[in-house]
């Protein structure tokens, strides 16, 4: 989160919003000890087999590897101050791998082929099913991040 400030020791507050209405948050909301917070979202990493690295005593980057595509999935988990009442929030971020043209993935349906043309995926079906092709991965990066996101929410919140 760009616009926080230091609040102690590597924890931020938010400071994005300054309206009376009522702000709608993305991810876990805790009024427990920012603390007690990460030791349970630890206890739910080790539960659910993920690997961490500690960026700071407040910010994580996870990854776990999908036993059926043999690929990490890689995500972010923060702790953020957003109330000065104490309340926090522990923000869950997809970090995207690399995608490169040879590995299948597209933003739109169409690339470019080495002469420079465009290639429309879309009207040549005989290509997509090139797609299917061991060889290259599928794109459910954002879809392990939901089932990342789900395992941990769902081991903290029992």
């Amino acid at each position: 989160m760009k616009e926080g400030v230091a609040f102690t020791r590597n924890l931020e507050v938010s400071t994005s919003g300054k309206s009376a209405r009522a702000k709608w948050h993305l991810g876990l909301r805790s009024q427990s000890s920012p603390h007690d917070i990460m030791f349970e979202v630890f206890k739910s990493l080790a539960k659910n087999n993920f690997e961490w690295k500690v960026v700071n005593d407040f910010h994580l980057r996870v990854r776990r590897l999908n036993p059926v595509t043999k690929e990490t999935c890689r995500m972010t988990l923060q702790l953020f101050l957003i109330d000065r009442d104490r309340s926090f929030l522990l923000d869950f971020r997809l970090v995207a791998p690399e995608l490169t043209s040879n590995r299948g993935c597209s933003n739109s349906s169409f690339e470019t082929d080495t002469s420079g043309e465009a290639i429309d995926w879309l009207a040549n079906p005989e290509l997509v099913s090139n797609l299917a092709n061991p060889e290259l991965p599928a794109c459910s990066y954002t879809i392990q991040f939901f089932e990342m996101a789900a395992a941990v929410i769902t081991s903290l919140t029992r």
